[in-house]
């Protein structure tokens, strides 16, 4: 368990917001983990991790518009994120698509993550 005594010496540090968001998680205090990445996303609003961290869970919770923001939000701090641009391809959106090619064009990968992402990829580039 997280040592929350580290949150009342350094209260703005994302980090210790993270890992209690993840065993919240763990635990299945779904509500509790998001108030954490979005509070660690509070202070500091370019923490990858954390962007990362709640767009996964939006993901898992079927939640594809706020996974998405994520995401996006992600790539836009760090567009070479492959697990943020492999996840946004998956959403299956032509914009989604555009992002996972521009996050390959930066920092090329040797194979797809999955076969439904080289699917995806497979329908993007033939229009369907």
């Amino acid at each position: 368990m997280t040592d929350l005594s580290a949150i009342h010496m350094i209260p703005t540090d994302p980090h210790y917001y993270i890992a209690l968001g993840r065993e919240q998680e763990e635990a299945g205090d779904i509500d509790a983990a998001i108030d954490s990445y979005r509070t660690a996303i509070f202070h500091a609003p370019r923490s990858v991790p954390a962007l990362s961290a709640l767009g996964d869970l939006m993901l898992r919770l079927g939640q594809t518009e706020a996974a998405a923001r994520c995401y996006r939000l992600t790539l836009l701090i760090d567009p070479a994120c492959r697990s943020a641009a492999r996840n946004i391809a998956l959403l299956n959106t032509p914009g989604e698509v555009c992002l996972y090619r521009l996050g390959l064009a930066l920092e090329p990968v040797s194979e797809l993550s999955s076969a439904r992402t080289a699917r995806v990829m497979d329908d993007a580039a033939l229009g369907g």
